[in-house]
């Protein structure tokens, strides 16, 4: 008994006076304080589900706190490593230390803090809506955010189909996210300083069982510049919309309607460069049966789902001695925007014709009087010659992304296409008075320009006499500028006096030439409208006081401009 009284004296006495003892058990770092009875117990395990994953690419252990309180262990060298952080949707303050440096797991001294991040985390622990925590071993103590967001289509309304992993500052560095069409807000926290970012798309088709295939890298944007971006403290969080890669046929479909008018029932066989003459129900992307569909009915058509491409086609038939005829050929370019048609009738006659592409833009070859498109393509610098119906009077050439076209009005053997002007149509409103509500007249340019080696104006539209109010309606045709933004301003002159006279522009709308809004603004956030930017450091502050009324458009005055961006529409 005697002995019993001295082990459980021993044991209360080591127990009880450590003011604060570390022990490592397994996988768990069990911390005793004076502060409570019971031990605190950190996992390095990853978390099944969670909100946020921390990518320690330092050989230290680290300890990640959320705002004083010490969640989890994160293993050294550990990749996407899984944690739940729990929130409420605001801001909060995750903070990580090296566990060399810690000697009081729930007081770590602040002066050794190895990273910060102040984040917004998604409540939910939807895969697609985790943040990522980049932890390297050099760099400073504050961390940024970049928000990715990838949009499901283009601005062209061409569908984003391919994955695509992100890279920083090297192409065979660690990979920092992986993302889907559609994926928005995806935070990822990195240090400051200046970083490149390096795209790589891959495409996965879900009916293949090959695996994934890659597409290819976008490094630079559309300025031919490499896609860099500064975290600092001057701007800690930066949205980055990942480009849209349009430029592969792979895992796009387009669709071909093919009608039999001919007095007998045919098969539709097709070939490329890749593979020879077979049933067109072969290549058919399709939720029902394939089984027969190349097979067509006389006076019967069918639209068919197949991959974007160029394609030989053929119509046979089986002749009365049982062989096989061919009786009609064409040649067709399938692509996603355009549906192409192929019309089997022995009473058509085709011409030949000569397409000279000299512009920097693929094109597309279209029927000018009904839109109708052709099957035709041609890339920049080719000539190529093609097949038309004879009754064709005249075509059109667009831009592959829609956005500036050519016409032919007349046939020829022959056709050279210098250049893409687009076509655009600028509607706007204008009041022009003075402080006493009178009328008064005042000129207005509207300018059109574009960053080429400089910036170039493109087109200066020139109004005299603008006083009170008025709506206007302008057809511009601008020259192809591929590959750049352009932009376009209002330039006010002849302001007697600043303050004395004001001039407002209203409702502003720039539609292209398949009547779809480039821009648009009515201004029903008042001057501040983060769309429009003074020119020659005119504040908005100073210039809100010439507002007649509020929300009430833009003003210009004597010794301003106003611009405005409109978003990439061609490529």
């Amino acid at each position: 008994m005697k002995n019993l009284i001295i082990i459980l004296f021993v044991f209360s006495t080591i127990l009880f006076t450590s003011c604060e003892e570390e022990e490592t058990f397994g996988s768990y770092t069990e911390v005793v304080t004076e502060d409570t009875d019971a031990p605190i117990s950190l996992s390095d395990k990853s978390d099944a589900q969670g909100n946020i994953y921390i990518v320690n690419t330092t050989s230290s252990i680290l300890y990640l706190y959320n705002q004083d309180k010490v969640l989890k262990e994160i293993p050294a060298d550990s990749s996407r490593f899984l944690i739940y952080v729990p929130n409420d949707g605001f801001a909060k303050i995750l903070k990580i230390w090296k566990k060399e440096d810690v000697e009081d797991i729930n007081k770590p001294e602040e002066d050794k803090l190895f990273r910060r991040w102040d984040v917004v985390l998604d409540i939910t622990t939807n895969a697609e809506k985790r943040a990522t925590w980049i932890i390297k071993q050099n760099g400073g103590l504050a961390s940024g955010t970049l928000t990715f967001n990838y949009s499901e289509e283009s601005e062209n309304n061409i569908p984003a189909i391919y994955s695509v992993d992100v890279f920083l500052n090297s192409k065979n560095g660690s990979k920092i996210t992986s993302l889907s069409p559609g994926t928005e807000n995806k935070k990822i926290g990195i240090e400051y300083g200046y970083h490149v970012i390096y795209y790589r798309y891959w495409y996965d088709d879900p009916g293949d069982t090959q695996g994934a295939e890659e597409i290819g890298w976008i490094e630079k944007d559309s300025d031919e510049n490499i896609i860099g971006v500064v975290i600092n403290a001057n701007g800690d969080n930066k949205k980055i919309n990942v480009p849209i890669n349009i430029n592969s046929p792979v895992g796009r479909a387009g669709k071909l309607n093919i009608s039999n008018d001919r007095n007998q029932d045919l098969q539709i066989f097709v070939s490329n460069d890749v593979f020879n003459s077979k049933p067109i129900e072969e290549i058919v992307i399709s939720n029902v049966s394939i089984t027969g569909l190349s097979y067509l009915e006389k006076n019967a058509s069918y639209t068919f789902d197949i991959p974007e491409g160029e394609y030989k086609l053929e119509a046979k038939t089986l002749t009365k001695s049982g062989k096989i005829e061919v009786v009609q050929e064409g040649r067709v370019f399938v692509i996603m925007q355009n549906n192409a048609t192929w019309v089997l009738d022995e009473e058509i006659e085709m011409k030949e014709i000569e397409i000279t592409n000299n512009t920097n833009a693929k094109v597309t070859i279209h029927n000018l009087e009904n839109g109708e498109y052709l099957g035709i393509w041609c890339e920049s610098g080719r000539t190529k010659t093609f097949e038309i119906n004879a009754e064709i009077e005249s075509l059109k050439a667009i831009n592959w992304f829609g956005v500036g076209t050519a016409s032919l009005t007349e046939m020829s053997d022959t056709w050279i296409i210098e250049e893409l002007p687009i076509s655009l149509k600028l509607e706007y409103a204008i009041i022009s008075e003075n402080n006493d509500g009178d009328e008064i007249d005042n000129n207005l340019k509207v300018q059109f320009y574009t960053k080429d080696d400089g910036w170039q104006t493109l087109r200066i539209i020139e109004k005299d006499d603008v006083n009170y109010f008025q709506i206007f309606s302008e057809e511009i045709s601008l020259p192809q500028a591929t590959g750049t933004d352009f932009k376009f301003r209002f330039i006010q002159e002849n302001i007697s006096e600043l303050g004395k006279n004001v001039f407002y522009i209203d409702d502003v709308k720039l539609s292209n030439e398949e009547n779809q809004i480039i821009f648009y603004d009515d201004f029903s956030n008042g001057v501040t409208d983060s769309k429009w930017d003074l020119l020659d450091n005119i504040s908005l502050n100073s210039m809100s006081n010439y507002c007649a009324s509020t929300p009430f458009s833009m003003m210009l005055n004597g010794e301003g401009q106003r611009e405005a961006s409109t978003k990439k529409i061609w490529d």
